[in-house]
């Protein structure tokens, strides 16, 4: 459940070669900063496999797209009809 200080020295060590290398690169994107924040606070919340919700996240854009040109009276209804065309596989 919950990592170890040499494990947690170690994922910082990776985490700052990771950030070194993208520098060059200049492509910092806002999971990157989160990253930081997940490894601070592994300490008090344990591993973050055990809560991560990378997949729930990642689900934004379709939940944005089915929001666009919805009527505010029948606001929920209709997203929610439309979230089920979007997720549904093809």
């Amino acid at each position: 459940m919950n990592l170890t200080e040499v494990e947690r020295k170690e994922c910082f060590r990776l985490y700052n070669d990771h950030m070194a290398l993208m520098s060059t690169f200049c492509c910092f994107k806002p999971k990157h900063h989160v990253i930081y924040h997940i490894l601070e606070k592994s300490i008090w919340f344990g591993n973050p496999t055990l809560y991560d919700c990378w997949l729930d996240e990642s689900l934004n854009k379709n939940l944005k797209a089915a929001c666009r040109m919805q009527s505010q009276l029948t606001f929920e209804p209709c997203v929610l009809f439309a979230m089920r065309k979007i997720l549904r596989p093809n």
